[in-house]
């Protein structure tokens, strides 16, 4: 809750034009450091079933990605979950210098971390 008391209490108001990392460095004064993506397969519940179409009592499954993003002295600056549907959606992990890493039409590109350093990348067609 230390982000709340400096100022995140003004983040749905703010210009997000660039991204929410963008405001927290400018704003803050905190740079992620690095992120920690965990990716479970699981049964989806009535409402995500219904959300992205899933037939229930299908066996259908869906992807939870739970991303974790950190500063410099390690503590958390950002969450996020998101669900995809396990019958139409791959991830491809890019880790160091890959050819052929540009996104094809179709594909969702994290670039949160347009860094040229950053390592890896991953992509959910």
């Amino acid at each position: 809750m230390t982000l709340v008391t400096k100022g995140a209490t003004d983040i749905l108001s703010a210009d997000m034009t660039n991204s929410i990392i963008s405001y927290i460095e400018e704003v803050l004064n905190k740079k992620r450091t690095g992120r920690r993506d965990k990716i479970t397969m699981r049964v989806p519940d009535a409402m995500e079933a219904r959300f992205l179409q899933l037939s229930q009592g299908s066996g259908a499954s869906v992807f939870e990605v739970t991303r974790t993003d950190y500063d410099e002295s390690g503590e958390p600056l950002r969450l996020t979950v998101t669900v995809y549907p396990g019958d139409r959606t791959s991830f491809i992990l890019d880790i160091g210098d890959v050819p052929g890493r540009s996104s094809r039409s179709g594909e969702l590109v994290d670039s949160s971390n347009s860094s040229p350093n950053d390592m890896s990348t991953w992509t959910a067609e």
